[in-house]
């Protein structure tokens, strides 16, 4: 049992250690500077703690115990033999969304770290989401490997069928609130998950397309694309966040074509466009932020010379709204985030020229090489010329 209050990081960190070893003889070594735990050797495994450690402190006193043994459960991989027989498991997949993030950033890490990766398959669900599948059981869930599917057989298309039925059969009822929105709240680890649950969520009335939000693990809202009153609900309650919301996924709209989600981005005009920018802004900058440390540090190791430029914003003093910014500076091999401005700089102590994204890609798009990064950067080691330059719409700043 913990004393009284929250218990601190490094208690939190050799109490799980501890649980991991009763639970499953898996020995970790803590890394104090980079808040995770690792398991050394040629299957390294890494746990980030962060969002496990917040969720912890969210919960009574009384339930961290428990918790410790949950999460100690998951990884019982080794020792908790899965059955050989696809029938004998199939009843207990589910789907599981992830923020894509969470695997690319440890991508990176990994390379930083000189190990390898989780055994995952991982499929895309637009752009900023993973989907998985898991074992889940009374008293433990699992992820599913690449390995466990070549051993019974199946694809992995086969076995998300089953989870996603599985879901949908085990779904009590979907919160709806007016006659065309509706959203998934229960707080079962699967609410997001239901936005694979496509089958279902045709049979939801609404207006226009099926636009899908995922913001946080527990939480699922689904609206029409021509429905201007369910659509603002959606952002209203994807911006409510508590202290249990530690979970974050999207916050960034979906909408189903063909039976599969692609990202939407309301049209210019909209009425929740401005609500999108914002929430598309916070999001996309929290991720490069992040990205930046990690590429920056990645490319010490590499002995890669090449600057990786922020992600910025900036205030407009009319309206107050903020926009994104990056800069070009002249005879600099950069990496850009993706922003809504570009401020070309040729001298240390000259005003920047600013321009549209899009003015810059009409332009000199050839200049911008995509990388392989996500959220995704560009390779800029060439400075448009003057002329170039003032062939791009300019902005009074």
């Amino acid at each position: 049992m913990f004393p009284s209050g929250k218990p601190g990081k490094n208690k939190f960190a050799k109490q799980l250690i501890a649980a991991i070893k009763d639970a499953t003889g898996m020995e970790f070594e803590y890394d104090r500077d980079n808040f995770q735990l690792v398991m050394p050797g040629d299957d390294a495994v890494q746990l980030n703690l962060a969002n496990i450690y917040q969720e912890h402190c969210n919960l009574d006193k009384e339930d961290r115990p428990t918790h410790l043994e949950s999460i100690a459960s998951i990884f019982d991989a080794k020792n908790q033999g899965l059955p050989d027989n696809f029938e004998d498991i199939k009843s207990n997949l589910r789907p599981k969304l992830w923020n894509r993030s969470t695997f690319e950033f440890a991508a990176i890490r990994a390379k930083i770290d000189g190990t390898s990766g989780p055994d995952i398959p991982l499929y895309p669900v637009g752009e900023h989401l993973y989907s998985s599948l898991v074992y889940d059981t009374e008293h433990s869930m699992r992820s599913i490997s690449n390995s466990d599917l070549e051993n019974w057989g199946v694809s992995y298309y086969e076995a998300m069928e089953h989870a996603v039925q599985n879901l949908d059969q085990t779904t009590v009822a979907w919160s709806k609130i007016g006659d065309t929105f509706y959203s998934s709240m229960s707080g079962d680890n699967y609410d997001s998950a239901r936005l694979l649950v496509v089958d279902r969520i045709r049979t939801f009335e609404v207006v226009g397309d099926y636009v899908g939000m995922a913001p946080q693990r527990d939480a699922l809202h689904v609206a029409g694309s021509d429905d201007p009153g369910s659509l603002e609900m959606m952002f209203t309650l994807s911006q409510q966040k508590d202290e249990q919301d530690v979970r974050p996924l999207s916050p960034l709209t979906l909408v189903l074509k063909d039976g599969h989600w692609e990202d939407w981005a309301p049209p210019a005009n909209h009425i929740v466009r401005p609500a999108y920018d914002q929430q598309q802004l916070y999001f996309l900058g929290a991720l490069y932020t992040q990205q930046k440390e990690l590429l920056e540090e990645l490319h010490i190791v590499q002995q890669f010379d090449v600057f990786v430029a922020s992600f910025s914003t900036l205030q407009n003093p009319d309206d107050e709204t903020l926009r994104s910014f990056c800069v070009w500076g002249k005879d600099i091999d950069s990496l850009l985030p993706k922003t809504q401005l570009i401020m070309f700089v040729d001298q240390p102590q000259a005003s920047p020229s600013v321009v549209l994204w899009e003015e810059a890609q009409r332009v000199v798009g050839d200049l911008m090489k995509p990388d392989d990064n996500y959220p995704t950067r560009y390779r800029v080691s060439e400075y448009p010329s003057a002329a170039q330059i003032a062939e791009m719409a300019k902005l009074e700043m």
